[in-house]
């Protein structure tokens, strides 16, 4: 599984999508503003990760998280 080693704590605002969690807290995050949407990545590619560990920016699967979540929020 990909380590998150730093992490933005934020609350999502009600009208929010909660995408993906890390340690029990959002991590991506979207949401509609204006006449689109955000998408908030509270994950931040910072440190070394643990002997064993892959980060998750090293994680194989980033890439297609990142993909399935942008063609979810599209298809919204």
């Amino acid at each position: 599984a990909p380590f998150v080693i730093w992490q933005h704590l934020m609350k999502p605002k009600p009208d929010s999508t909660v995408h993906v969690t890390a340690g029990g807290h959002p991590a991506i995050v979207s949401r509609p503003y204006g006449k689109g949407k955000v998408c908030f990545i509270a994950l931040a590619p910072l440190g070394d990760a643990p002997s064993g560990k892959t980060a998750f920016w090293n994680w194989d699967g980033w890439p297609k998280l990142i993909e399935t979540v942008l063609k979810e929020d599209i298809e919204r």
